[in-house]
This record gives C-alpha cells, structure tokens and sequence, in this order.
C-alpha cells in the first residue's frame, strides 16, 4: 500500500483513504508520514462495533472474521 500511495501523492493533493490489512499503529505511521490522510477499518469495525474504544484502551480485537456472516441478502 504504501508504494501505491507514494506514487499516487505528487500527482493528487486530494484526501487518500488506506484502509484493509491495517493496524491502529500502521494506520497513525501512515497517516504521520503524510502517506494518506485517513485511514478505515471496515472489518474490524464488523467484528469489533466497539472498535474506537478498544484501540483507544489497548484491548485485544475479535480476530475471528466469519465472512459468511458479514453480509445478509440475495
């Protein structure tokens, strides 16, 4: 990702979202760096709703993503 979004940077000085494989402490390396400018976390906020407390107290994440539990519907 970081390769992506270093080539991306001098040709966009738009918002760059990073998101998928992230951790809260790559998110904030990143997001320092100036590599991107926000970062989301759509999985872990499936598994975790309470995903912004938990990084914010240092608890341990649900890791066990069921994905055919993810999405309902045809």
């Amino acid at each position: 990702m970081p390769q992506v979004t270093n080539q991306l940077r001098p040709y966009f000085q738009g918002t760059i979202i990073i998101n998928n494989g992230l951790t809260a402490e790559t998110a904030a390396q990143a997001i320092d760096s100036g590599i991107a400018d926000l970062a989301s976390f759509g999985k872990h906020y499936i598994n975790n709703p309470d995903l912004a407390d938990r990084v914010k107290n240092s608890w341990k994440l649900n890791k066990n993503l069921d994905f055919g539990k993810f999405y309902s519907g045809g």
